[in-house]
């Protein structure tokens, strides 16, 4: 025979190449993957005047909770004549036995004073604050609070729950050296459970 290879064994040779080459590209390995996930339980949607609900995909609401003081003397800071109360109706998510409805109130514009506590925020007027409280009880700024049953309130067919926001003009020493005129203040609230 001469050096040639007859095409009766080339061809099953050549197609016994190709066979190998797909049969090594094909092959498996195990290659172990960690996948890793949040479960995310439902939110609470709040609302703080009738139609306003924010929270939901796509509603954002600015001043959702306006306390409007009105002309206030400077001598009744620090007195229930310089209070305002505001209802916060809202809905959350259905929650385990082991986790508690919270609150947390993070000022947005001027900080805090906390020369006169932990729940003042500061205003625009220096020396003038706005203490924060639910239900008589002090809200501590900055800080998850827990809402226990004397916080909340059956939601008046508005929502499932709610809760009374009070806010009393608080002044930092000498009243009489505030100057008069417009304050303005604000904060967030979010509630969630932990």
């Amino acid at each position: 025979m001469s050096g040639k290879t007859s095409p009766r064994i080339a061809r099953p040779l050549w197609l016994c190449g190709i066979g190998l080459l797909f049969w090594c590209a094909g092959s498996q390995a195990d290659v172990p993957i960690t996948v890793k996930a949040t479960i995310i339980e439902p939110g609470c949607y709040i609302m703080g005047k009738e139609g306003a609900w924010t929270g939901r995909p796509g509603d954002l609401h600015d001043d959702i909770l306006a306390i409007d003081f009105g002309e206030v003397p400077i001598a009744d800071l620090g007195t229930s004549n310089a209070e305002k109360s505001a209802s916060l109706w809202f809905e959350c998510g259905v929650s385990s036995t082991n986790k508690t409805l919270n609150l947390y109130v993070k000022p947005t514009t001027f900080g805090t004073m906390p020369s006169l506590g932990n729940h003042v925020l500061a205003t625009s007027t220096e020396n003038l604050g706005i203490a924060l409280s639910i239900s008589g009880h002090n809200i501590a700024l900055n800080q998850w609070m827990p809402m226990t049953a004397e916080h909340l309130l059956p939601g008046d067919g508005m929502a499932q729950n709610k809760i009374i926001v009070t806010a009393r003009l608080v002044a930092q020493g000498n009243p009489d050296e505030l100057s008069g005129g417009q304050f303005q203040a604000s904060a967030s609230f979010i509630l969630h459970y932990l």
